[in-house]
């Protein structure tokens, strides 16, 4: 009689979770054979406002935590668990020049600390967003506030107060000549300036 055998190869899954700030869904690729190189995430690895991917880290060999001692394989030899890992999205730096007392406008500029993000901004609170391109005068005093963003991925707000302009001009209260002699004369000026750095 003739006998047959059959060999059972052994398949194995690599399962790519999103961490604590991704907000795709747990990603599981079946039948992996032993040896063959590790499957990468091929979907779109979206995270919560004000964070962006990282990288992937092994957390779980065959459902076992993996330590610092732990070997990393480079190819498939078991069932493996990948997690996504997020890094904060870095803040714009809002300045402006002026910044001593003017009685003119002052320009506002924002840079990020990475050219990958786009910049937004408003002055204050009630307008919308606007994408920042270039730097920008304001005429009066308020806040601008500032954020970069990639995609939809918004990050983290920061503000810039402009108290600095000053174009009305002082209110003169009084007027006191205090003395005159040969056709000249010592005159004090008593004016008020609540909009600037001088009251009296």
């Amino acid at each position: 009689s003739t006998k047959l055998k059959v060999y059972f190869k052994q398949q194995f899954s690599v399962t790519y979770k999103p961490g604590d700030y991704g907000t795709f869904e747990e990603t599981v690729i079946s039948n992996n054979a032993y040896g063959v190189d590790i499957p990468e995430y091929v979907g779109i690895i979206n995270g919560n406002g004000g964070y962006v991917f990282d990288t992937w880290k092994l957390t779980k060999i065959d459902n076992v935590d993996v330590t610092e001692e732990t070997e990393i394989p480079t190819s498939v030899t078991a069932n493996l668990e990948y997690t996504a890992m997020w890094k904060p999205m870095p803040i714009p730096t809002i300045t402006h020049r002026p910044t001593e007392w003017t009685n003119t406008d002052v320009t506002v500029t924002i840079t990020s600390p990475d050219s990958e993000y786009s910049i937004e901004y408003r002055i204050d609170d009630n307008t919308d967003w606007l994408e920042y391109s270039n730097e920008f005068d304001v005429e009066q005093n308020c806040m601008i506030h500032a954020r970069l963003a990639k995609q939809t991925n918004k990050g983290e707000e920061v503000d810039h107060e402009i108290d600095n302009i000053d174009k009305i001009k002082p209110q003169f209260n009084e007027k006191i000549v205090n003395t005159e002699k040969n056709d000249e004369a010592v005159i004090t000026v008593k004016a008020t300036d609540n909009l600037s750095g001088i009251v009296e």
